[in-house]
C-alpha cells in the first residue's frame, strides 16, 4: 500500500470530531448521505439490505413492517449483551495476543484506541440524555446494539487518531467473534493512522478491506467452515484467498462512493477494485510480519 496523500475531508466534513459521531450514535443516525458510516460488513443475504440506523441502541418491533426501529433507551437485553461484550473485550484488551499486538501499533502511529474522549468537550453527549450510548470501558471502541444487517464499523476522523470503532454487541455470540471483529475494525483504524486513506476512493477502500479480511482471522480455515451452515461451500485449495477476495468485494459493494449505482454496477465496481489491487495488498502483511 502506497502513501496516500490525498484528503478524505470530504467524507468527515458532516462530523469532524469522535464526540460528534458519539453523539450521533446517542442521539439519531442520519441517512449514510449526510453521515457516512463505514460498515465492517452485512451479510449477504440481509434480510434487511434498506433498514436505516435511527439510533445505535434501537429494538426492533416485530409488530411493524422490518425496516421500522424505534428509538429509545437501552432494553435490559441490550444491557446485557452490551456488558458481556464489553467484558469479553477488556479480556481480550488485556490477554489476546492479536488485540495486544494492534493496539500496540496503533499508539505507535499515534492512534491510541484506548484514549477516552474528553467529557467536558462541548461535542460531547448530553450525559443527561436517557438514549445516549454509555461510557466504553474501552476508549474509542464502543459497544451497542444494531439492527440485524450491521455487525460493527470503523468511523474515520480527522486526525484519524478522534477515529473510533463500533460493535454491535447484539450480534457477538462468542468471544471469538468478537477478538475477529475487533482486529478487523483495528487494521482499518491502523490503514488510516499509517496511511491517510481517503475512504472515498475505491482502491484505497479495497487495499484495506483485503487487508482486514487476511490479517484479522475472518478467514481461517476453520472460521470458513464455521459458515457452511449459510450456504458458503470453502474449499482448501487458495482457501484463505478466495475468503479475502470475497469478503472484501462484500464490503465495498457498500462503499458511499458506490451509492449512486444499480446492485450490478456496484458489484462489477467493487470486484474490479479489489482485483486492481489485490497483488500489493494482499502482500502486504503491515504491521504483522506474514499472515498468522
Amino acid at each position: 500500500m502506497s502513501e496516500a496523500n490525498s484528503s478524505f475531508s470530504s467524507v468527515l466534513d458532516s462530523n469532524p470530531s469522535f464526540h460528534r459521531w458519539l453523539n450521533a450514535c446517542s442521539t439519531i443516525f442520519p441517512s449514510q448521505d449526510t453521515l457516512p458510516f463505514k460498515r465492517r460488513r452485512r451479510t449477504i443475504t440481509s434480510p434487511f439490505p434498506n433498514a436505516r440506523i435511527y439510533s445505535a441502541n434501537e429494538h426492533f418491533n416485530k409488530d411493524e413492517e422490518p425496516e421500522e426501529w424505534k428509538s429509545g433507551p437501552e432494553t435490559d437485553e441490550e444491557r446485557k449483551w452490551r456488558e458481556r461484550a464489553e467484558a469479553w473485550a477488556v479480556q481480550l484488551a488485556e490477554t489476546s495476543p492479536m488485540i495486544r499486538f494492534l493496539s500496540r501499533h496503533l499508539a505507535m502511529v499515534s492512534c491510541n484506541p484506548y484514549d477516552k474522549p474528553d467529557p467536558s468537550s462541548p461535542l460531547a453527549p448530553d450525559p443527561e440524555d436517557p438514549n445516549r450510548l454509555p461510557e466504553s470501558p474501552l476508549g474509542r471502541i464502543v459497544f451497542a446494539a444494531c439492527p440485524p444487517n450491521r455487525v460493527g464499523g470503523f468511523r474515520p476522523m480527522d486526525p484519524p487518531s478522534e477515529s473510533g470503532i463500533l460493535i454491535c454487541s447484539n450480534r457477538i455470540a462468542r468471544k471469538a467473534d468478537l477478538e475477529r471483529a475487533m482486529a478487523h475494525e483495528m487494521i482499518h483504524w491502523w490503514d488510516t493512522c499509517r496511511f491517510r486513506l481517503n475512504w472515498n476512493n475505491l482502491r484505497h477502500n479495497a487495499c484495506s478491506e483485503i487487508r482486514a479480511a487476511a490479517l484479522s482471522g475472518d478467514c481461517k480455515v476453520m472460521t470458513e467452515f464455521g459458515r457452511i451452515s449459510h450456504g458458503l461451500r470453502p474449499g482448501f485449495l487458495k482457501q484463505h484467498q478466495a475468503c479475502t477476495r470475497r469478503r472484501a468485494i462484500t464490503s465495498v459493494v457498500d462503499a458511499v462512493a458506490l451509492e449512486h449505482l444499480e446492485p450490478d454496477a456496484r458489484l462489477a465496481a467493487a470486484e474490479r477494485a479489489v482485483d486492481e489491487v489485490w497483488e500489493a495488498c494482499w502482500n502486504d502483511t503491515r504491521p504483522f510480519d506474514d499472515i498468522y
